[in-house]
């Protein structure tokens, strides 16, 4: 499945966009790569956002420093929005 994407943004960098050699080529790969981490991460946006919609009365969120051991940053989306800290005991 991976390998005809791949393969066809590797004929599309060397021949469509006219790469002439591998430094490139590895511009262009880094490009593609940075735009689909682009992507996913506003995708990633508008699964939370329509997640915190569908609450109807009291939405909470719970975040986490650390998940078996490693350290886990917060969503930045919960930043983005400016709440208020408040814990509960």
């Amino acid at each position: 499945m991976f390998e005809t994407a791949f393969n066809n943004i590797d004929n599309a960098l060397w021949k469509d966009s006219g790469c002439d050699g591998e430094l490139d080529y590895i511009e262009q790969t880094s490009w593609v790569l940075f735009l689909k981490y682009l992507h996913d991460l506003e995708q990633e946006r508008r699964v939370f956002y329509v997640a915190i919609t569908r609450a109807k009365e009291r939405l909470t969120l719970i975040t986490t420093s650390s998940i078996a051991g490693k350290y886990c940053a917060p969503s930045p989306y919960i930043k983005e929005m400016e709440l208020s800290k408040k814990t509960t005991q």
